[in-house]
C-alpha cells in the first residue's frame, strides 16, 4: 500500500511539473493532502469489520458497574460437573457469606454425591435439585435467587445468561462466555438492559503469578507497557486418541473437509495480559491478524498409534498451532499462541515487555523452584536475566494482596494451584461489599470472540480483521484495570 501511494505521489508531481506553474503551491499542497486523505481511508478499510450496532435506548454502560451490597448471595448452579460441582462444593464452607438455593445437572449421580457432601457437613440451607434438561429456566425465574452459575457445555452459555439477567439475577459463566460476535452483542445489550453483572469465570487472572505480575505493572517497575505474548499450548493426544469413553468429547476423527480452528480457546492467556495493559479501561483491542500451520503432528501421531498404512487425508486434522497478532487503539501489540497438537509441556507463555523491565514465564507446568522457567530483567541491567533466587524474591514481594488476602483459601480448596478458590473468594467479596467486578461483560466478549476474529483471518489468508469496541467508547474515560477493596474504615479503595 505505501509503494503504490509513493508511485500516485512521483506521478503527481510529474503532472504538475509538465503543467507548469498554472497551479498555486497552495492548491498543490490542498490536492497532495487530499490525496493523502485518501490512501489514509482505504488503509483503514483494508480490515474486515464486523457490523458494530447503535446501543439500543434506554440502556447504558455497566463499565464500572456496582450494586448494593449483597451481605448474603443466594446462589444456584446450573451444570454441576467438574467445574460447577467444584464451585459450589467451595462455596458450601462459607454460609455466612453464601446461601446455595439450588442445583442442576443432567446427571442424577452428580447431584446425589453433592447431597451426600453437603449432609455430612451439616450444611444449614435446603437445596433443590432437578435434572430436568429445561430445568434452568425455572431456576432463573425464581425470586430466591441474586447469583447464578452456568458451567454447562458452551452452547447453553448465551441462553442461560441472558434469560438469567432478563429475570433480575446476575451470572458468573464458564469459558467461553459466547462462541461469536453476534452472541457478543447479545449478551452486552442484555447485561445493559438489565443493569446486571455479568462475569466470565476465567481462572486465570487469579493466579499467583499472573496477579503478582499485574500488581509490578500497576507500580511501575515496567514502566510503560508494550507488548505482551501469552497462549494457549497444552497437548491433548492422551484424550484425542482415547476411545474407550463415550463420554470422552476430545475425542478426534479426520473430517470430510479441511480443518482450520482459529485460536479456539484465547481467554486463559488473553485475560490476564489484558489487564495488564488495561484492555477496555484505556485502550481497546483493535484488529487481529491469524495465521495457521499445516496439520503435521496429529498425521504423526495417527501414524505412531495405528500404524503408517493408516489412511491420513492431509489437512483434515487439527492444526499444529495458530498465532495472532493483535494490535491496540494506542499502537500496542499483542501475541498470542494456540496449539493442543505441539508436542510440549503446558504452558501458557506469558511475556512482557515495557520501557523499564521485562518478564516472561513458561512454568506453569509441573512448576520448580531449582528450575524455575520464569525471567526478569529491568533497567539498566536489562541486558542479563535476574538469578533464580531474585525472581523468586521479587514476586514474592510484590504478590498481589488479593492472592494474599485469599492464600489460606487457594492452600486449602486448590483448584489449578489455588487459582480456581481465589477466583470464588473475590467474586463473592466484590458482591457481599458491592464493588465493581474485576472481569466485565465486556472483558468477557472481548476475550472470547478473538476466537471468532482469528477464525475469520485465516479464512481470509491473513487479512487484519476488527475486533469490535463493546464498550462503545466507554474505555477512553479510564486510566487502566483497578480492582477494587473497601480498607479497614469501610472506604472504598483500589489497588
Amino acid at each position: 500500500m505505501r509503494k503504490i501511494f509513493l508511485v500516485l505521489v512521483a506521478f503527481f508531481i510529474q503532472v504538475a511539473l509538465m503543467a507548469g506553474s498554472e497551479k498555486s503551491v497552495e492548491q498543490l499542497e490542498k490536492e497532495l493532502a487530499d490525496l493523502k486523505a485518501e490512501n489514509l481511508a482505504l488503509r483503514e478499510h483494508t480490515a474486515y469489520q464486523y457490523e458494530t450496532p447503535e446501543r439500543p435506548e434506554g440502556q447504558k454502560s455497566v463499565l464500572g458497574f456496582k450494586v448494593e451490597p449483597i451481605k448474603n448471595i443466594r446462589c444456584a448452579f446450573i451444570g454441576c460437573g467438574a467445574r460447577g460441582g467444584m464451585f459450589l462444593r467451595v462455596l458450601s464452607n462459607f454460609p455466612e457469606h453464601v446461601t446455595i438455593k439450588a442445583a442442576a445437572d443432567l446427571y442424577q449421580e452428580k447431584l446425589d454425591a453433592i447431597d451426600r457432601e453437603l449432609k455430612a457437613k451439616d450444611y444449614p440451607y435446603e437445596v433443590d435439585y432437578t435434572t430436568d434438561p429445561n430445568g434452568w429456566k425455572g431456576i432463573c425465574e425464581r425470586d430466591d435467587i441474586d447469583l447464578i452459575f452456568a458451567a454447562t457445555p458452551p452452547s447453553l452459555h448465551l441462553p442461560i445468561a441472558i434469560y438469567a439477567m432478563d429475570h433480575g439475577k446476575h451470572v458468573a459463566v464458564e469459558v467461553p462466555i459466547i462462541t461469536n460476535v453476534e452472541e457478543a452483542w447479545q449478551l452486552v445489550n442484555a447485561a445493559e438492559r438489565n443493569q446486571r453483572h455479568c462475569i466470565m469465570l476465567e481462572n486465570c487472572m487469579y493466579g499467583d503469578y499472573e496477579l503478582a505480575i499485574k500488581n509490578m505493572v500497576d507500580l511501575g517497575l515496567f514502566g510503560q507497557t508494550v507488548h505482551a505474548e501469552a497462549g494457549y499450548l497444552h497437548n491433548l493426544e492422551e484424550y484425542r486418541f482415547d476411545y474407550s469413553d463415550p463420554k470422552n468429547w476430545r475425542s478426534e476423527s479426520p473430517t470430510k473437509v479441511p480443518k482450520i480452528s482459529g485460536n479456539s480457546y484465547p481467554t486463559h492467556g488473553l485475560g490476564p495480559i489484558a489487564h495488564w495493559l488495561g484492555i477496555n479501561r484505556g485502550d481497546r483491542m483493535k484488529t487481529i491478524v491469524s495465521a495457521e500451520t499445516a496439520d503435521f503432528t496429529m498425521r504423526h501421531a495417527v501414524n505412531m498409534l495405528m500404524g503408517p498404512k493408516n489412511p491420513i487425508p492431509e489437512g483434515h486434522f487439527r492444526p499444529d498451532q495458530n498465532l495472532s497478532i493483535i494490535t491496540t487503539e494506542k499502537g500496542r501489540t499483542i501475541m498470542l499462541y494456540y496449539s493442543t497438537v505441539l508436542r510440549q509441556p503446558y504452558s501458557r507463555a506469558y511475556r512482557l515487555n515495557g520501557t523499564r523491565g521485562f518478564a516472561e514465564d513458561h512454568s506453569q507446568h509441573k512448576l520448580s523452584k531449582d528450575t524455575c522457567q520464569r525471567r526478569l530483567a529491568f533497567e539498566p541491567n536489562f541486558h542479563v536475566d535476574l538469578p533464580v533466587d531474585k525472581v523468586n524474591a521479587l514476586l514474592e514481594k510484590y504478590r498481589h494482596p488479593i492472592y494474599a488476602k485469599f492464600s489460606a483459601e487457594a492452600e486449602k480448596f486448590g483448584g489449578h494451584g489455588g487459582m480456581d478458590a481465589v477466583m470464588l473468594m473475590r467474586l463473592i467479596y466484590c458482591l457481599n461489599n458491592g464493588l465493581p467486578l474485576d472481569i466485565d461483560v465486556y472483558d468477557s466478549v472481548a476475550w472470547s470472540c478473538v476466537s471468532n476474529a482469528s477464525l475469520k483471518s485465516v479464512q481470509l489468508g491473513g487479512m487484519p480483521v476488527e475486533i469490535p469496541d463493546f464498550t462503545r467508547g466507554a474505555w477512553k474515560d479510564f486510566d487502566g484495570v483497578k480492582y477494587y477493596y473497601v480498607d479497614e474504615n469501610g472506604e472504598t479503595r483500589a489497588y
